[in-house]
Protein backbone atom coordinates (compact mmCIF):
# COMPACT_ATOMS: atom_id res chain seq x y z
CA UNK A 1 0.00 0.00 0.00
CA UNK A 2 1.62 3.66 -1.25
CA UNK A 3 0.56 6.20 1.35
CA UNK A 4 1.10 10.08 0.10
CA UNK A 5 1.48 13.17 2.39
CA UNK A 6 -1.22 16.02 1.48
CA UNK A 7 -2.07 18.89 2.97
CA UNK A 8 -6.07 20.54 3.03
CA UNK A 9 -7.24 23.90 4.91
CA UNK A 10 -11.28 25.16 4.61
CA UNK A 11 -13.46 27.76 5.92
CA UNK A 12 -16.90 27.35 7.18
CA UNK A 13 -19.99 29.52 7.10
CA UNK A 14 -23.14 29.52 9.12
CA UNK A 15 -25.85 30.48 6.15
CA UNK A 16 -28.93 29.73 8.61
CA UNK A 17 -28.00 29.09 12.22
CA UNK A 18 -31.66 27.99 13.09
CA UNK A 19 -31.54 25.37 10.38
CA UNK A 20 -27.87 24.30 10.69
CA UNK A 21 -27.07 24.84 7.16
CA UNK A 22 -23.45 25.86 6.69
CA UNK A 23 -20.97 25.80 3.47
CA UNK A 24 -17.65 24.66 3.51
CA UNK A 25 -14.82 25.92 1.13
CA UNK A 26 -12.00 23.44 1.14
CA UNK A 27 -8.24 23.54 -0.73
CA UNK A 28 -6.60 20.70 -0.60
CA UNK A 29 -2.52 20.15 -2.48
CA UNK A 30 -0.78 16.72 -2.58
CA UNK A 31 2.18 15.23 -4.35
CA UNK A 32 3.59 16.24 -7.76
CA UNK A 33 1.40 19.29 -7.62
CA UNK A 34 -1.90 17.88 -7.45
CA UNK A 35 -4.28 20.07 -6.03
CA UNK A 36 -8.59 20.55 -5.30
CA UNK A 37 -11.01 22.74 -4.56
CA UNK A 38 -13.73 21.90 -2.71
CA UNK A 39 -17.09 23.45 -2.53
CA UNK A 40 -19.60 21.41 -0.12
CA UNK A 41 -23.10 22.97 1.53
CA UNK A 42 -24.28 21.29 4.11
CA UNK A 43 -23.26 17.42 6.18
CA UNK A 44 -23.28 14.32 5.56
CA UNK A 45 -24.99 13.26 8.72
Amino acid sequence: MNRYLSYSSGIQYVVKPKEKMVVNLEYAQGKSYNYGVYLRFGYGF
